[in-house]
């Protein structure tokens, strides 16, 4: 595997599944700018980190499964599975305790052996469906 893709998955399978920010400044520039699953757009290492405890609040047990990633040059797609607990605020929606699982993919451009932007596109609209359901 590829450095790139190394990072990648520490990216995911450690700093996202485990929640682990110390990777934040070995995986990121300064200047990163990302891209969320809802619009926003968050800029900076230290955003970065606090957008992290903004998604571990309405999503416990957070998890991201890479299931592939494509490398091109500088850039990286990944499809990714991601799963959890609803159990805090999320769009409009109070916390269900529904397990909760959708599909996305995430694309990253790496600049100086670092990731310099992400941009996570994701199967929103199946997310809300399962969050308006009953049951």
């Amino acid at each position: 595997m590829s450095a790139q893709k190394d990072m990648i998955s520490a990216f995911y399978e450690r700093m996202w599944n485990e929640l682990d920010k110390s990777l934040v400044p070995e995986l990121m520039l300064e200047d990163v700018t990302y891209r969320t699953l809802v619009g926003d757009v968050v800029s900076g290492r230290d955003d970065y980190a606090g957008y992290m405890d903004k998604v571990a609040g309405p999503f416990a047990d957070f998890r991201a499964e890479i299931l592939d990633m494509i490398e091109e040059g500088d850039r990286i797609a990944a499809k990714l599975r991601f799963s959890a607990t609803h159990a805090g605020d999320f769009l409009g929606y109070a916390p269900t305790g529904k397990e909760l699982e959708w599909e996305g993919s995430t694309h990253f451009t790496f600049r100086d052996g670092k990731i310099s932007d992400i941009w996570v596109l994701g199967d929103i609209f199946t997310l809300e469906q399962k969050l308006k359901a009953n049951g």
